[in-house]
C-alpha cells in the first residue's frame, strides 16, 4: 500500500500577477474537495500541482504551481496535504513524464490526476504512452463557461497528431500508443 495518495493538478493559465483563470480555479476547487474527502476517510492525500512558466499559460514571476498551492491553502486544504514543491512542467506531455517519474520515485503504482473535462481524452492517451505501468484515476473539473472553441480545437488537433504519429514524441523518442 502506498504511504501517500498523490493527487496531481495539471497546470492551466494564470495572469501576470498569479491570479488563476477560471479553468485553473475549477481544477483547484475539484482537488481541494477530493483531498478533504480523502482526509475525512482516513487516507493520506498529497496534492502535487504542476506547471512552471510558459507564454501560453503563465507569464507571472513565479511558477504556476506556486499560485495553485496558494489557492489550495485559501480553499482550506491543510498545508501538510500539499506538496511543498510542484512539478515545473511547460506542457501536458511534460506533466505526464514528470508525474511518471514522481510516482516511480515515491513507490506509487496509482495516482489521481485533476484536469478539465475537455482535457481528459488526451491525458488518457498520454498516460497510456508515457506511463502504462501507472493506474490513473482522472478527476474531472468542470469546464468553465468561458471555455472557447479554440481549446476544443487544440485538443482535437493534439489527439489527431498523437494518433497519426502512433504515440508521443518525448525527448526524441516515440512512446507508442498501447492497445487497450
Amino acid at each position: 500500500m502506498n504511504e501517500i495518495d498523490p493527487i496531481f493538478i495539471l497546470g492551466a493559465p494564470n495572469d501576470e500577477n498569479g491570479g488563476l483563470s477560471q479553468l485553473a480555479r475549477a481544477r483547484v476547487e475539484t482537488a481541494a474537495s477530493i483531498c478533504k474527502d480523502r482526509l475525512a476517510s482516513g487516507r493520506r492525500p498529497l496534492i502535487v500541482p504542476t506547471g512552471g512558466h510558459g507564454a501560453h499559460f503563465n507569464r507571472g514571476p513565479r511558477p504556476h504551481w506556486v499560485y495553485v498551492r496558494r489557492d489550495l491553502l485559501l480553499e482550506g486544504v491543510p498545508e501538510e496535504a500539499i506538496s511543498k514543491t510542484g512539478l515545473e512542467s511547460g506542457n501536458t506531455v511534460e506533466d505526464v513524464a514528470m508525474i511518471a517519474r514522481y510516482t516511480a520515485d515515491h513507490g506509487c503504482s496509482a495516482c489521481s490526476v485533476v484536469t478539465s473535462a475537455f482535457h481528459i481524452e488526451r491525458c488518457t492517451l498520454l498516460f497510456g504512452c508515457l506511463a502504462p505501468f501507472l493506474t490513473v484515476q482522472f478527476l474531472s473539473a468542470n469546464n468553465p463557461p468561458d471555455l472557447g472553441e479554440e481549446a476544443t480545437i487544440h485538443e482535437q488537433k493534439a489527439i489527431a497528431q498523437l494518433l497519426s504519429q502512433g504515440g508521443v514524441l518525448h525527448n526524441d523518442k516515440l512512446f507508442p500508443i498501447r492497445a487497450v
